[in-house]
């Protein structure tokens, strides 16, 4: 009797350790996979431009645009028609809050800020909400600045503040392109871009997180394909970037392609990069295109980044 109870014992004992691992192994695949990233490959549902005629809303879901009490994006609709408001000129350097997730899968998207002249500074909150669906160019006809946004502050010196956005299941196809922003223009100055004393960021770009599918012919990079007195901080990159065709400008990073004076930090970079670039010249100084798991070219610090 007393070889049997020490048996049953033993047996008890690794049945609760077998019931005990079997529990934890199900509690972490229950648990929520932080990539999911789906890319939609087939473009957009239909035919057109979210900022046709017809296709964006006529107001915004509320706010006057200060600082205090931005305008609020409620609706696909609504964010289109920022982005048509911004591409004619108009709410350059106002505020704006996102307050649910928005799926733009409906049509193609145009950058918001199409050209230095109207490109976007201000402030754009994203809320931590996701903007899923945006179809940016085509591999035929990419967009010059391409991006969820395009063109950000400009040569005059705006101040551009981007937080919290997080862009999934998305293409894009551009020259200089990023998932949240293709990049910034010089900011008008004398003399060779090197030498520039860069003091102060005229582009923020924080707490973002894309999921973006991007294909570019220049400058590329998962967050922003090229900036100018730009910090990135807080940003995670998980999707592909590939170089199509690069020739001259060829830089690629997991989270900036090419960045000219600034701050990269506490950054992480999950994709994949595949870029061939050649040869570049600035001012009589010549750089091989580069390829980087968080910056392709930089001039600038990177400080705490995977």
């Amino acid at each position: 009797m007393e070889k049997v109870s020490k048996k049953s014992i033993v047996l008890i004992v690794l049945l609760s350790i077998f019931v005990a691992f079997c529990s934890v192994g199900l509690y972490f695949l229950s648990l929520p996979k932080e990539e999911k990233q789906t890319i939609a490959v087939d473009g957009p549902t239909n035919s057109g431009n979210w900022t046709d005629s017809g296709n964006y809303a006529q107001n915004y879901g509320g706010g006057s645009g200060s600082s205090t009490d931005p305008y609020l994006i409620s609706t696909p609709e609504q964010f289109a028609y920022f982005a048509y408001r911004i591409n004619s000129g108009s709410d350059i350097g106002r505020n704006f809050l996102v307050t649910t997730d928005l799926d733009m899968s409906a049509y193609y998207w145009t950058p918001i800020g199409t050209s230095n002249t109207d490109s976007f500074y201000g402030t754009f909150d994203g809320g931590g909400f996701e903007i899923s669906g945006i179809y940016v160019g085509t591999e035929s006809s990419p967009v010059e600045f391409a991006g969820l946004f395009g063109y950000v502050s400009n040569s005059s010196y705006r101040r551009t503040n981007i937080s919290n956005v997080i862009l999934n299941s998305s293409v894009i196809f551009g020259s200089t392109a990023g998932g949240i922003v293709g990049g910034n223009v010089l900011p008008s100055a004398s003399g060779n871009i090197l030498d520039i004393d860069w003091s102060d960021f005229f582009v923020t770009i924080s707490n973002c997180i894309s999921y973006a599918e991007i294909y570019a012919n220049g400058a590329v990079g998962g967050i922003i394909g090229s900036g100018y007195s730009t910090q990135v901080e807080d940003c995670v990159n998980y999707g592909s970037i590939t170089g199509r065709n690069n020739s001259g400008f060829g830089f690629g990073g997991g989270i900036v392609g090419a960045l000219y004076g600034g701050n990269i930090s506490k950054c992480s970079n999950y994709g994949n990069i595949d870029l061939h670039g050649s040869e570049y010249s600035n001012a009589g100084r010549r750089f091989d295109a580069g390829t980087g798991g968080i910056c392709g070219l930089t001039i600038g610090i990177i400080n705490e980044c995977q």
